[in-house]
């Protein structure tokens, strides 16, 4: 997927935090979500990573979004 990403809108320039969300859902538990405006050589986009908190206590991403 990375390779698509740097392929489609070439070597990332920079980042910047936008908001950092901490929420609890039914069925799933804590979700922490982040998102950056970022800037590619190609375009800039919006970047959201959601992680959940397994059963052993770490953070796994769960979903990766890029618009």
């Amino acid at each position: 997927m990375m390779e698509e990403i740097h392929d489609n809108y070439g070597n990332l320039l920079g980042t910047q935090e936008k908001s950092t969300t901490v929420t609890v859902e039914a069925g799933v538990g804590n979700l922490v979500v982040f998102m950056f405006d970022v800037e590619f050589q190609k375009a800039k986009a919006t970047e959201r990573l959601t992680f959940v908190r397994d059963q052993s206590g770490r953070m796994r991403l769960w979903k990766f979004e890029l618009t």
